[in-house]
């Protein structure tokens, strides 16, 4: 698949760029094609007018914007900036749009890209619109920020539903030149979130980017629903969560609950998906045993014809990014491990210090302390295991992101369950 993101914050650092970056390296790694107009890098003239055409206008004398953009394409006279990104859509099956709402609605920059490249006869013309759009086929989807909290979009909310905000974009212009729609990703008042709250907007997106393909697109009614006036005809009732038909005999009030339980059902539907693909403890990697002496535990094992083993590296880099209780104590956990079939056995001696794994030594004596499971993605199993409850018991990653989360899964599972991230044959 190829992705075009583009891209409208002045300030590369900001959370709008963070986004931007998860996307770009989350496709890359997916193996996607990959390109980002970054709008302000590029210094993108937002203003619509003459000098978008390079070659004869179609008339001279009089500025007729759509008449002289659809001239320019046919000739292949636009300007090279706004060809070069022509070429980038046209190349696309998905089209990213990231950008913060302000007053409203997108950027001027990006509006302006959207005046410019989006022009009569690239991406729309007579007869051509909405299901029968020049973009039929591709994808669109807006991941968005905000300056205040997710409640103010709620339908209740003082800002207005989200879902009616954005129509204008979705709609006027996505919807308008062929696009299917994907349902938006906001990521709420980030300059007011935690650095963890914020961590954990972009394992979501990174998580929704691998799943594009489970999203149902918003729903937009098709050209045989209207009249020839191009109202909804008689009897058919909106399900477009912002129109209404009162010639069906349809409220605003009816519009609106037939659309609020349509959505409630699909996130339901959603919810079932992700606990039935791409389960978080699904494979097993690795089975680790605390004992009191490695070495004489790794003999024992050798004996009956367990091994050969081999010793872990050092758990230094760990150091990166360590949540634990004494940090020194943890890098100096002893780790061996063999490989067993598909299943890796590890033991691991505790020194004396504040180890979770020594506190279970001291208390239960030596035995199973957890189960290792393969994700992968680290951050994105983290996000995922404490949206199901779970509380992170040790947290660990190298300055690559690779790592580990241990869950404290002991009341309930009777073990310590853990995710580890990049997998590799040895690594804690």
């Amino acid at each position: 698949m190829n992705v075009l993101i583009v891209h409208a914050h002045p300030e590369a650092r900001s959370f709008n760029g963070a986004l931007k970056n998860t996307a770009a390296q989350t496709l890359t790694e997916l193996g996607h094609g990959v390109q980002v107009s970054d709008l302000y890098a590029m210094g993108w003239p937002p203003a619509l007018g003459a000098d978008d055409f390079d070659g004869p206008r179609a008339n001279a004398d009089y500025l007729d914007l759509s008449r002289e953009q659809e001239h320019a394409f046919a000739q292949g006279t636009h300007c090279a900036a706004v060809k070069a990104e022509q070429d980038k859509v046209a190349w696309a099956d998905l089209v990213i749009f990231q950008f913060p709402i302000w007053w409203f609605s997108m950027p001027a920059i990006l509006k302006g890209w959207v005046d410019r490249v989006l022009s009569r006869g690239f991406a729309y013309s007579a007869g051509r619109k909405y299901e029968s759009g020049h973009f039929k086929g591709k994808r669109a989807m807006l991941c968005i920020t905000t300056g205040t909290a997710g409640t103010l979009y709620e339908p209740a909310g003082i800002d207005g539903d989200l879902h009616h905000v954005l129509w204008p974009i979705h709609n006027g212009i996505l919807a308008y030149t062929g696009f299917t729609v994907l349902p938006p990703f906001p990521a709420w008042a980030p300059a007011k979130a935690s650095e963890q709250e914020r961590e954990g907007y972009l394992q979501e997106y990174a998580e929704r980017l691998r799943h594009l393909d489970r999203l149902e697109p918003l729903y937009f009614h098709p050209w045989s629903d209207y009249d020839d006036t191009q109202r909804l005809k008689p009897g058919i009732q909106a399900r477009s969560g912002v129109q209404w038909n009162p010639r069906a005999g349809q409220t605003f009030e009816a519009s609106a609950s037939s659309y609020a339980a349509a959505r409630a059902t699909q996130l339901q539907k959603s919810a079932m998906q992700d606990n039935t693909q791409d389960r978080l403890f699904d494979k097993l990697h690795h089975i680790c045993i605390v004992v009191k002496d490695l070495d004489a535990a790794t003999a024992y094992y050798e004996s009956i014809g367990i091994g050969p083993w081999h010793d872990f590296p050092s758990l230094e880099p760990f150091r990166h990014e360590l949540q634990a209780p004494d940090a020194d104590a943890f890098v100096a956990l002893k780790y061996r491990y063999a490989d067993l079939g598909n299943v890796q056995f590890q033991l691991c001696e505790p020194p004396p210090g504040n180890t979770e794994q020594r506190r279970f030594l001291e208390t239960h004596g030596e035995g199973v302390f957890h189960l290792g499971f393969s994700v992968k993605d680290a951050n994105a199993a983290e996000a995922r295991g404490q949206a199901m409850g779970l509380r992170t018991l040790l947290h660990g990653r190298k300055p690559d992101r690779s790592g580990f989360t241990y869950f404290d899964t002991r009341g309930q599972a009777g073990v310590v369950l853990q995710v580890r991230g990049i997998p590799k044959p040895a690594s804690a």
